[in-house]
């Protein structure tokens, strides 16, 4: 019998972390799932945990890539789904026990949404909560709205429909960062979409971890890449062109000043 939902799990040096996420996943209220956990670890202590959970549970399935890059894995996870419903999964959140269940549920209520996420708890390295994101909004209208201006969800918390993959395609691999908001945009025109008003997963923050720093001008370079996109395909109207002065203004700024600012100010992540 094929899973209902195939959870797609892309990994790369995470021990510390990726034991509770992946047990935060056997332990969904769902039983009826698969696990594609995409590796691209360099240290043995990650692959040793992944490997633990594999053959503890036969839904639990591993791959062990490297230099594909994190679109590469998901594509990976993708190709290897069987699922009627894909979730996407980092490898250092946490999903709240009913996540699934309850995303399941919503699309099958609401059949003409195609890409559903949700909301979630911010947790420190520590795995303390340090605050909310409920931003992401409920409706398929105002998320094409924001779309020019931020990635109107949590990118841990998407679940969509495979059938969908069949109009928007796989994950692009030259976007090696902001892989969501490029998947994202470019399935707009072909989707519906919302965003469930509940917690569905825990969302960890951790400076040393969040691309932001670590890749924080690949990723607001693509970002920006996407933006000009949306204007130039008409995705969006044309005037909201004023929108991409802001993030353009951003991109000049140093990484490490921002980094220094966000630090020293306590501001945490409105969106994923």
């Amino acid at each position: 019998m094929k899973p209902l939902v195939s959870v797609v799990v892309a990994s790369r040096n995470c021990p510390q972390y990726i034991g509770e996420a992946l047990e935060s996943i056997r332990s969904q209220t769902l039983k009826n799932f698969e696990v594609l956990i995409v590796d691209e670890s360099t240290d043995k202590k990650t692959r040793k945990i992944i490997a633990q959970f594999a053959k503890k549970d036969k839904r639990f399935k591993p791959f062990y890539e490297s230099g594909i890059g994190l679109s590469g894995s998901i594509n990976l996870g993708l190709k290897k789904s069987q699922g009627e419903f894909i979730a996407r999964m980092d490898a250092d959140d946490v999903c709240l026990p009913e996540r699934l269940v309850k995303q399941v549920a919503y699309m099958r209520k609401h059949p003409k949404i195609d890409l559903i996420g949700g909301w979630a708890i911010l947790i420190n390295s520590k795995g303390k909560k340090i605050g909310e994101i409920t931003t992401p909004p409920p409706d398929d209208a105002t998320f094409r709205r924001r779309m020019i201006v931020t990635g109107p969800w949590v990118s841990p918390t998407l679940m969509f429909r495979r059938k969908m993959l069949r109009k928007t395609g796989l994950f692009d691999p030259s976007f090696r960062f902001a892989e969501d908001y490029e998947f994202v945009s470019r399935a707009l025109p072909h989707i519906k979409v919302a965003n469930m008003q509940e917690f569905l997963l825990k969302y960890r923050w951790d400076f040393t971890q969040n691309l932001t720093f670590t890749s924080g001008k690949k990723t607001e370079w693509n970002a920006l890449r996407v933006r000009w996109r949306m204007i130039k395909h008409h995705t969006v109207p044309a005037w909201y062109v004023i929108y991409l002065v802001k993030p353009s203004i951003s991109y000049l700024i140093p990484t490490a000043l921002k980094k220094w600012i966000i630090t020293r100010s306590g501001i945490v992540p409105k969106h994923g």
